[in-house]
């Protein structure tokens, strides 16, 4: 059991924007293109009108410019790379920031907040290089003098949502800056930057005064990813009366949106940690597990989310259909939200889990949030954390043996409704990233699933057993010819490896026994010492492939070693009389070559592993002549 993981939750809202994709709706991020020639004439017909205008001496132009390529960076990767090249960047901050048009200056920053989501950590330390921190600074100073005037009668309307698009395009530029930029370089310097210039004071005082319901989210969201990735932020929030005292009171405040609840909670949940107090398991309910299930019991229909993700809609939807789908996209991320904190508390719990004493918390996670992952499943919400969340709880039950048969039934029944998933994940021949992360979602269920099953129940068949090494035949070739990632395909590797290991040790099948063997051999041992001799060189095959190699080669003998560990009774037919030991024998001086090259100060963990596999090949070489 691991700790809350502290990872950027950047990173983590633009795969939302990859699920709510595949759900059948459109983000307006990352669009399927074909790829082209960067040079294409046309695309730089598109591009240099508007580099140009961005300069204009006419507003109405650079205002136009801006709010174009916007749009176009948003729906084009491909673009939006030209744009950069172009110094896009360089005008931004040197140009626009300063404009005389405030409507230019606010979208500005909104194209630059874009900009860094998408672009991520190169772009943030480039912008962080280029000195953004004093405009940031300077523009949150007219930000908080502006603040009074969004309750001021004698402000319009339009220059009330002008201040705040500002102000929530500002916290979106310092939440990527903060988030994306080195954790040692936020925590020496960025924090007490925030503390300093008043930043994280004004951000509570949003929270406080809840000017605005997309203010106070954003707001939220700003603190949560902070708290995400730095245990001294939580520290001074926590350690901060007032602070927790502006938490504290809006946490009972009905008119507070569901996700910026949820949002809430997650600081809360992080503040709890830090303070200890996660063995309070009533508190941990009463704060933290219950609210969370009252989102979703009382705020959101499971049902019409889906289907409204499912829907596929025209390019200019009705006003109504817009509001639908804002509201689907709106309880999927707050869903997503609850997932990720389901999954944390449950590795929380389990750290100081006590056997046989009483634990609320357990019972709600054997209650209330296998009801709630049900649902989930069974409605066919598409995201890959409901797998994640129920493997935690696996994890969670099996570590504390409260396995039971009601939980063993309720694993069935999930089994059943994922098996038709997988029997069309296992079919396909188009395997994408994304596609690939599903089917390693559901074999690392599966391998948890059966790991407190009784193996006598086990319902597995050639046909299964064909159609997964199929697959990983389709995965492998589209590996090298660089469509999938490699390091997807290596946890792949691990989970299938796991999972036939232990059907191949329990099933009672002479024949599918002798398939998955004949398939590690063939296919993850033999295969892999091939491929890895085509390479010139260690650099260029770990430029292509990382470690894919040296890792599967010794999952797959050591998976080996734990089928054949015994004098079973596939042990002789299969191990002995089918050559596996001269095999091994044969290719033992591969493996060595193999654990030469991996440079110990590159990747100490891989030199480790190998040369344990190495030396225990040794012995089980000698241990499996025993047997003759």
């Amino acid at each position: 059991m691991g700790k809350l993981k502290r990872t950027s939750k950047l990173a983590q809202r633009r795969q939302k924007d990859k699920q709510l994709q595949k759900n059948g709706s459109s983000t307006g991020k990352g669009h399927p293109h074909h790829k082209r020639d960067r040079n294409d004439v046309k695309e730089m017909q598109k591009v240099a009108p508007l580099m140009t205008n961005l300069t204009s001496s006419s507003q109405n132009a650079r205002s136009m410019a801006v709010n174009s390529i916007t749009l176009l960076c948003d729906n084009d990767a491909e673009l939006r790379k030209i744009f950069l090249k172009n110094d896009l960047v360089k005008i931004i901050l040197t140009k626009l920031l300063h404009d005389t048009n405030d409507d230019i200056v606010v979208d500005s920053y909104g194209l630059l907040r874009n900009l860094m989501i998408d672009e991520g950590y190169s772009l943030c330390m480039h912008l962080w290089r280029s000195d953004l921190w004093t405009l940031l600074e300077s523009s949150f100073k007219k930000a908080i003098e502006s603040l009074p005037h969004l309750n001021d009668d004698k402000v319009t309307k339009v220059g009330k949502e002008l201040l705040v698009n500002f102000i929530d395009n500002l916290i979106g530029c310092c939440d990527s800056l903060c988030s994306e930029l080195p954790l040692k370089l936020f925590e020496d310097t960025i924090l007490e930057k925030l503390q300093e210039c008043g930043i994280l004071k004004f951000i509570f005082e949003l929270v406080k005064q809840k000017p605005n319901g997309r203010l106070l989210l954003n707001s939220l969201e700003f603190l949560y990813d902070l708290a995400t990735i730095s245990y001294k932020f939580i520290s001074v929030i926590a350690n901060d009366g007032d602070d927790i005292g502006v938490l504290n009171d809006i946490s009972d405040v009905s008119n507070v949106g569901k996700l910026s609840r949820a949002y809430l909670i997650g600081i809360l949940l992080q503040v709890m940690e830090y303070k200890e107090e996660v063995s309070d398991r009533r508190k941990l309910v009463d704060q933290i597990l219950i609210p969370l299930s009252q989102i979703y019991e009382k705020d959101i229909n499971l049902k019409a989310t889906v289907d409204q993700l499912n829907l596929s809609y025209k390019s200019n939807p009705t006003a109504e259909e817009s509001r639908q789908l804002g509201l689907a996209k709106d309880n999927f991320n707050t869903l997503d939200l609850i997932l990720d904190l389901y999954s944390s508390v449950i590795e929380m719990v389990g750290e100081n889990y006590e056997s046989g004493k009483a634990d609320p918390a357990a019972d709600f996670f054997n209650n209330q949030l296998k009801q709630f992952l049900f649902d989930m499943i069974e409605s066919n919400f598409k995201d890959d954390k409901v797998l994640t969340c129920l493997n935690n709880l696996c994890i969670f039950d099996a570590s504390n043996h409260l396995v039971d048969q009601k939980l063993l039934q309720f694993l069935d029944q999930v089994q059943q409704l994922l098996s038709e998933k997988f029997t069309q994940l296992l079919d396909s021949t188009d395997i994408s990233n994304e596609s690939l992360e599903e089917v390693n979602q559901l074999l690392n269920f599966y391998n948890s699933f059966t790991d407190m099953e009784d193996v006598s129940r086990w319902n597995v068949n050639a046909d299964q057993m064909a159609k997964l090494t199929q697959l990983s035949g389709v995965i492998s070739s589209k590996v090298e010819a660089g469509d999938v990632d490699a390091l997807n395909f290596l946890q792949f590797n691990q989970f299938l490896i796991m999972y036939i290991g232990k059907i191949s040790k329990n099933c009672d099948d002479l024949e599918i026994t002798k398939g998955i063997v004949k398939f590690l051999v063939d296919e993850k041992f033999l295969k892999y010492l091939t491929l890895y001799g085509t390479f010139k060189n260690a650099e260029q095959l770990h430029n292509k492939l990382g470690y894919l190699i040296e890792d599967t080669l010794n999952l797959a003998i050591n998976a080996i070693f734990d089928v054949f560990d015994d004098d079973y009774s596939y042990n002789r037919p299969i191990f002995h009389e089918g050559g596996l030991l001269q095999v091994l024998k044969d290719h033992k001086d591969e493996l060595k070559r193999v654990y030469k090259y991996i440079d110990k100060n590159v990747n100490p963990q891989v030199k480790k592993r190998t040369q344990e596999t190495m030396e225990n090949l040794v012995r089980f070489i000698e241990y499996k002549e025993t047997e003759l």
